[in-house]
Order: C-alpha cells, then structure tokens, then sequence
C-alpha cells in the first residue's frame, strides 16, 4: 500500500471512530436526561402530595375554629 492510500484509510477510520464516540456520548447523555426528567416528575409528585396534604390539615384544623364561631354567634344573638 502506499503512504497516500494508507493516510486516507487512517482519516477514515479516524472519522469512524469519532462518529462512533459521538453516538456513544450521545446514548449517555439521552439516558441523562431521562433520569433527570423522572427526578423531576417525583419532585412534582411529592410537591403536590405535600400540597394535599397542607390542604386536608387545614380543613381539619378549621373543624374546632368553625365550632367556636357557631357558638359565638349564637352567644351574640341570645
């Protein structure tokens, strides 16, 4: 083989190998991005979850207040 073919096949494994390297970083950085994006959707979960949460404490801390305003306003009517 000649020096000249021999450079062209090197360049073209070269170019290979690169195109490979970059399908490779290419699948590591999909499944990346996949990861981050199921962290991201139980972040939110849990952000509504303790959103749901907050709610139904509230309602039921409201019980006892909404009782003693009944009787205050009957107290006042009386």
């Amino acid at each position: 083989m000649s020096k000249r073919h021999l450079r062209v096949v090197q360049q073209e494994d070269s170019s290979l190998s690169s195109a490979v390297n970059a399908s490779k970083l290419d699948v590591v950085v999909s499944g990346l991005v996949t990861f981050a994006d199921a962290i991201a959707a139980l972040s939110a979960l849990m952000a509504l979850d303790a959103v749901t949460n907050s709610d139904s404490q509230d309602q039921s801390n409201s019980e006892p207040l909404q009782k003693q305003l009944a009787a205050m306003k009957k107290k006042l009517i009386a």
